[in-house]
């Protein structure tokens, strides 16, 4: 079986962070309509459906398919619920530590996306991910 390459930043990883920035300015674009007065719960909600969304939208089934041929993920309920709180609340103290500098909130919504798939990519949570959450799918 092929292993899942090692974490480095390279221009495929920039190209698909910067996706991942416009991503989480659509799902702001939504949001702030609905929660604009309390920033704190409106970065929670949008870290939190930025993952969630991204398993139903089969975003983390690109991911398995980039890293091991004819995969795709596999999560349990519980386990999707989880990693979208954990990343709402990373949402809230990157957000929170931005919002210092930077105080467009289109800007920090992109900045958000783009620098937390970065990060992820560098210390390795994608490697991570495949390894273990990509199984190959069996053909007919």
């Amino acid at each position: 079986m092929k292993q899942p390459p090692k974490s480095k930043l390279t221009k495929k990883v920039v190209i698909e962070s910067i996706f991942v920035g416009v991503y989480t300015c659509v799902i702001y674009l939504f949001l702030s309509y609905f929660i604009s007065s309390n920033f704190i719960l409106l970065l929670f909600v949008v870290g939190f459906l930025k993952h969630f969304l991204g398993y139903y939208l089969k975003i983390q089934d690109y991911y398995c398919a980039t890293c091991l041929k004819d995969s795709k993920s596999y999560t349990t309920k519980r386990l999707l619920f989880g990693e979208s709180i954990l990343e709402g609340g990373v949402f809230v103290i990157l957000g929170t530590l931005l919002k210092v500098f930077i105080e467009n909130r289109w800007i920090l919504m992109f900045l958000l996306g783009f620098l937390l798939h970065i990060i992820a990519e560098l210390v390795g949570l994608h490697t991570y991910f495949c390894k273990n959450r990509c199984v190959i799918q069996r053909r007919p």
